[in-house]
Protein backbone atom coordinates (compact mmCIF):
# COMPACT_ATOMS: atom_id res chain seq x y z
CA UNK A 1 0.00 0.00 0.00
CA UNK A 2 1.33 3.43 -0.97
CA UNK A 3 -0.50 6.26 0.86
CA UNK A 4 -1.14 9.41 -1.20
CA UNK A 5 -2.88 12.67 -0.37
CA UNK A 6 -3.07 16.39 -1.08
CA UNK A 7 -0.66 18.62 0.86
CA UNK A 8 0.08 15.92 3.40
CA UNK A 9 3.79 15.54 4.08
CA UNK A 10 3.20 12.24 5.86
CA UNK A 11 1.95 10.62 2.65
CA UNK A 12 4.44 8.64 0.56
CA UNK A 13 3.12 10.45 -2.52
CA UNK A 14 2.14 14.03 -1.72
CA UNK A 15 0.25 16.28 -4.14
CA UNK A 16 2.01 19.58 -3.60
CA UNK A 17 0.25 22.00 -5.96
CA UNK A 18 -2.95 22.16 -8.02
CA UNK A 19 -3.42 24.88 -10.64
CA UNK A 20 -6.77 25.03 -12.46
CA UNK A 21 -8.14 27.06 -15.37
CA UNK A 22 -11.39 26.72 -17.34
CA UNK A 23 -10.33 23.58 -19.24
CA UNK A 24 -7.52 21.71 -17.51
CA UNK A 25 -5.53 21.16 -14.32
CA UNK A 26 -1.78 21.17 -13.76
CA UNK A 27 -0.50 19.52 -10.59
CA UNK A 28 2.73 18.45 -8.96
CA UNK A 29 3.41 15.34 -6.87
CA UNK A 30 6.33 14.54 -4.61
CA UNK A 31 7.42 10.90 -4.28
CA UNK A 32 9.39 10.06 -1.13
CA UNK A 33 12.74 8.31 -1.38
CA UNK A 34 12.75 4.49 -1.43
CA UNK A 35 8.96 4.24 -1.86
CA UNK A 36 8.82 3.41 -5.59
CA UNK A 37 11.84 2.03 -7.41
CA UNK A 38 13.45 4.55 -9.81
CA UNK A 39 11.00 7.34 -8.85
CA UNK A 40 11.78 10.06 -6.35
CA UNK A 41 11.13 13.79 -6.03
CA UNK A 42 8.83 16.18 -7.92
CA UNK A 43 6.84 15.38 -11.07
CA UNK A 44 4.41 17.63 -12.96
CA UNK A 45 1.29 16.48 -14.82
CA UNK A 46 -1.40 18.12 -16.96
CA UNK A 47 -4.93 16.66 -17.19
CA UNK A 48 -8.01 17.73 -19.16
CA UNK A 49 -10.13 17.40 -16.04
CA UNK A 50 -11.14 19.73 -13.23
CA UNK A 51 -11.49 19.27 -9.50
CA UNK A 52 -9.42 17.90 -6.63
CA UNK A 53 -11.14 14.50 -6.86
CA UNK A 54 -9.88 14.08 -10.44
CA UNK A 55 -6.35 14.96 -9.35
CA UNK A 56 -6.56 12.31 -6.63
CA UNK A 57 -7.86 9.73 -9.11
CA UNK A 58 -5.09 10.63 -11.57
CA UNK A 59 -2.47 10.33 -8.84
CA UNK A 60 -3.66 6.79 -8.08
CA UNK A 61 -3.24 5.93 -11.79
CA UNK A 62 0.22 7.52 -11.82
CA UNK A 63 1.33 5.41 -8.86
CA UNK A 64 0.17 2.23 -10.63
CA UNK A 65 2.08 3.30 -13.76
CA UNK A 66 5.18 3.96 -11.66
CA UNK A 67 4.96 0.48 -10.14
CA UNK A 68 4.71 -1.00 -13.64
CA UNK A 69 7.88 0.83 -14.61
CA UNK A 70 6.30 3.00 -17.29
CA UNK A 71 8.48 5.95 -18.26
CA UNK A 72 7.49 9.32 -16.87
CA UNK A 73 7.12 10.98 -20.28
CA UNK A 74 4.68 8.30 -21.44
CA UNK A 75 2.60 8.77 -18.31
CA UNK A 76 2.56 12.55 -18.73
CA UNK A 77 1.59 12.29 -22.41
CA UNK A 78 -1.16 9.75 -21.73
CA UNK A 79 -2.75 11.93 -19.06
CA UNK A 80 -2.46 15.05 -21.18
CA UNK A 81 -4.19 13.34 -24.12
CA UNK A 82 -6.97 11.75 -22.06
CA UNK A 83 -10.15 13.72 -22.72
CA UNK A 84 -12.06 12.43 -19.72
CA UNK A 85 -15.55 11.02 -19.41
CA UNK A 86 -18.34 12.70 -21.34
CA UNK A 87 -20.42 15.23 -19.38
CA UNK A 88 -17.99 15.65 -16.51
CA UNK A 89 -17.96 19.43 -16.14
CA UNK A 90 -17.68 19.92 -19.90
CA UNK A 91 -17.10 23.49 -20.99
CA UNK A 92 -19.64 24.25 -23.74
CA UNK A 93 -18.50 27.81 -24.44
CA UNK A 94 -19.58 31.32 -23.53
CA UNK A 95 -22.74 33.32 -24.06
CA UNK A 96 -21.50 36.89 -24.01
CA UNK A 97 -19.35 36.91 -20.85
CA UNK A 98 -21.00 33.94 -19.13
CA UNK A 99 -19.33 30.48 -19.18
CA UNK A 100 -21.63 27.46 -19.67
CA UNK A 101 -20.83 23.96 -18.36
CA UNK A 102 -22.59 20.61 -18.63
CA UNK A 103 -22.19 18.00 -15.89
CA UNK A 104 -23.62 14.54 -15.22
CA UNK A 105 -23.88 15.13 -11.45
CA UNK A 106 -27.16 13.62 -10.20
CA UNK A 107 -26.09 12.22 -6.82
CA UNK A 108 -25.41 14.42 -3.73
CA UNK A 109 -21.69 13.60 -3.61
CA UNK A 110 -21.33 14.36 -7.33
CA UNK A 111 -23.18 17.65 -6.89
CA UNK A 112 -20.78 18.54 -4.08
CA UNK A 113 -17.73 17.75 -6.22
CA UNK A 114 -19.00 19.67 -9.24
CA UNK A 115 -19.91 22.72 -7.19
CA UNK A 116 -16.42 22.69 -5.66
CA UNK A 117 -14.99 22.86 -9.20
CA UNK A 118 -17.27 25.80 -9.99
CA UNK A 119 -16.04 27.62 -6.88
CA UNK A 120 -12.44 27.17 -8.02
CA UNK A 121 -13.31 28.76 -11.37
CA UNK A 122 -15.59 31.41 -9.88
CA UNK A 123 -15.15 34.99 -10.95
CA UNK A 124 -18.62 36.27 -10.15
CA UNK A 125 -21.88 34.34 -9.67
CA UNK A 126 -22.38 30.57 -9.92
CA UNK A 127 -25.77 29.51 -11.23
CA UNK A 128 -26.78 25.85 -11.14
CA UNK A 129 -29.65 24.38 -13.17
CA UNK A 130 -30.40 20.98 -11.66
CA UNK A 131 -32.71 18.22 -12.90
CA UNK A 132 -33.24 15.49 -10.27
CA UNK A 133 -33.06 11.98 -11.70
CA UNK A 134 -35.59 9.28 -10.67
CA UNK A 135 -38.28 9.56 -8.01
CA UNK A 136 -36.79 6.67 -6.00
CA UNK A 137 -33.34 8.28 -5.82
CA UNK A 138 -34.83 11.63 -4.83
CA UNK A 139 -36.87 9.98 -2.06
CA UNK A 140 -34.05 7.79 -0.72
CA UNK A 141 -31.45 10.58 -0.68
CA UNK A 142 -33.79 13.49 0.00
CA UNK A 143 -31.99 14.82 3.09
CA UNK A 144 -28.62 14.42 1.37
CA UNK A 145 -29.88 16.44 -1.58
CA UNK A 146 -31.08 19.15 0.80
CA UNK A 147 -27.67 19.17 2.51
CA UNK A 148 -25.73 19.71 -0.72
CA UNK A 149 -28.17 21.82 -2.72
CA UNK A 150 -28.59 24.36 0.07
CA UNK A 151 -24.89 25.25 -0.36
CA UNK A 152 -25.60 26.59 -3.86
CA UNK A 153 -26.26 30.33 -3.89
CA UNK A 154 -28.33 30.53 -7.09
CA UNK A 155 -30.24 27.37 -7.95
CA UNK A 156 -32.93 26.47 -10.50
CA UNK A 157 -34.57 23.06 -10.07
CA UNK A 158 -36.47 21.42 -12.91
CA UNK A 159 -39.06 18.70 -12.46
CA UNK A 160 -37.77 15.21 -11.73
CA UNK A 161 -36.70 13.16 -14.75
CA UNK A 162 -38.61 9.93 -14.14
CA UNK A 163 -36.46 7.55 -16.25
CA UNK A 164 -39.59 5.44 -16.66
CA UNK A 165 -40.51 5.36 -12.95
CA UNK A 166 -43.99 6.08 -11.62
CA UNK A 167 -44.56 9.22 -9.57
CA UNK A 168 -44.16 8.92 -5.80
CA UNK A 169 -46.59 10.86 -3.63
CA UNK A 170 -45.08 14.01 -2.09
CA UNK A 171 -41.81 13.56 -3.98
CA UNK A 172 -41.42 16.34 -6.54
CA UNK A 173 -39.19 19.27 -7.35
CA UNK A 174 -41.68 21.88 -6.16
CA UNK A 175 -41.54 20.35 -2.65
CA UNK A 176 -37.75 20.20 -2.87
CA UNK A 177 -37.64 23.93 -3.63
CA UNK A 178 -39.98 24.70 -0.72
CA UNK A 179 -37.87 22.66 1.69
CA UNK A 180 -34.67 24.33 0.49
CA UNK A 181 -36.19 27.73 1.12
CA UNK A 182 -36.86 26.63 4.69
CA UNK A 183 -33.11 26.08 4.96
CA UNK A 184 -32.53 29.79 4.22
CA UNK A 185 -31.22 29.38 0.68
CA UNK A 186 -31.34 32.89 -0.74
CA UNK A 187 -32.07 32.16 -4.39
CA UNK A 188 -33.78 28.90 -5.27
CA UNK A 189 -36.41 28.65 -7.98
CA UNK A 190 -38.68 25.99 -9.41
CA UNK A 191 -38.07 25.86 -13.16
CA UNK A 192 -41.59 25.43 -14.49
CA UNK A 193 -40.91 25.71 -18.19
CA UNK A 194 -37.71 24.57 -19.86
CA UNK A 195 -38.81 26.34 -23.06
CA UNK A 196 -38.34 29.65 -21.23
CA UNK A 197 -34.86 28.71 -20.04
CA UNK A 198 -33.02 31.22 -22.24
CA UNK A 199 -35.23 34.07 -21.04
CA UNK A 200 -34.82 32.93 -17.43
CA UNK A 201 -31.02 32.80 -17.59
CA UNK A 202 -30.42 35.78 -19.89
CA UNK A 203 -29.93 38.17 -16.97
CA UNK A 204 -26.66 36.37 -16.19
CA UNK A 205 -25.12 36.50 -19.68
CA UNK A 206 -23.61 39.97 -19.59
CA UNK A 207 -21.34 39.34 -16.61
CA UNK A 208 -18.46 36.94 -15.99
CA UNK A 209 -20.70 34.32 -14.37
CA UNK A 210 -20.76 30.51 -14.50
CA UNK A 211 -23.87 28.49 -15.35
CA UNK A 212 -23.67 24.74 -14.66
CA UNK A 213 -26.29 22.29 -15.92
CA UNK A 214 -26.42 19.22 -13.64
CA UNK A 215 -28.32 15.97 -14.04
CA UNK A 216 -28.45 12.59 -15.74
CA UNK A 217 -31.68 13.05 -17.69
CA UNK A 218 -32.63 15.33 -20.56
CA UNK A 219 -30.93 18.40 -19.12
CA UNK A 220 -27.82 17.99 -21.28
CA UNK A 221 -29.94 18.60 -24.37
CA UNK A 222 -31.26 21.78 -22.72
CA UNK A 223 -27.71 23.06 -22.34
CA UNK A 224 -26.91 22.24 -25.97
CA UNK A 225 -30.11 23.95 -27.13
CA UNK A 226 -29.26 27.04 -25.11
CA UNK A 227 -25.90 27.28 -26.86
CA UNK A 228 -27.56 26.88 -30.28
CA UNK A 229 -30.11 29.60 -29.55
CA UNK A 230 -27.33 31.99 -28.60
CA UNK A 231 -24.95 31.08 -31.43
CA UNK A 232 -24.78 34.69 -32.63
CA UNK A 233 -23.53 36.01 -29.26
CA UNK A 234 -21.22 33.17 -28.31
CA UNK A 235 -17.52 33.79 -27.71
Amino acid sequence: IIPYDYQNNLADVNIKQIQTNTKNTVFCINVKKNVIKKYEGLYWFNINLLGKHNVLNSTASIIVAFLLGIKIQKIQNALKEFQGVKRRFNFLGKINKCSIYDDYAHHPTEIQASYEIAKILKKNKIIVVFQPHRFTRTKTLYLNFIKELKKINILYIAEIFSAGEKNIKNINSYKLVKDLKKNNLNEVYFLKNQMALDKTLSKYYNEDNIIVFMGAGSISSWAQKLMEINESVRN
